[in-house]
């Protein structure tokens, strides 16, 4: 049976988050909202992790390779620290999460609290999701297509210390 809402967390292999690009990450924790939480669901490899990029910002390939994989895998959200040049690909059909803290089970609490804002956009697509950013609540804004994004766009890194 299909989760309300599936998310794909970018991680690398201490289950932290990747501080890297989305596509660079080990592996993708994979939870599923259903019935008011959010539970594991299963772990995968990046497959893409290795792709040469080609010279400008963002490869193609790997944008097909991952939007392949999250496809198959019915991912809805995707969830990391930094976006790179594959973000104008990929948010035409997963809703892209910006998050600035390092632990998955933070994030999954800000996120259970904030779902409904991920249910909406979801049920209302049309061509591209907006893009979300999370600190302690959560921020929606559109997807530039001109550069790449990352927390420090969005969060003051001395607010960490």
């Amino acid at each position: 049976m299909k989760s309300n809402l599936r998310f794909a967390l970018a991680v690398n292999n201490e289950h932290i988050f990747e501080p890297r690009h989305f596509g660079d990450a080990d592996k993708y924790l994979l939870y599923d909202y259903r019935e008011g939480k959010i539970d594991f669901y299963r772990e995968i490899l990046n497959p893409a992790k290795d792709l040469q990029h080609n010279v400008e910002h963002g490869s193609p390939e790997k944008a097909r390779l991952l939007t392949s994989l999250f496809r198959d895998e019915e991912v809805d959200v995707l969830v990391s620290k930094k976006f790179g040049g594959n973000l104008k690909r990929i948010n035409q059909y997963f809703i892209p999460v910006i998050i600035s803290l390092d632990s998955p089970e933070e994030v999954l609490e800000i996120l259970q609290k904030h779902v409904r804002w991920l249910t909406e956009e979801r049920r209302k697509h049309v061509g591209s999701f907006q893009l979300f950013q999370i600190n302690q609540g959560i921020l929606k804004s559109s997807v530039r297509q001109d550069k790449p994004v990352h927390r420090k766009m969005f969060f003051d890194e001395s607010e960490r210390n």
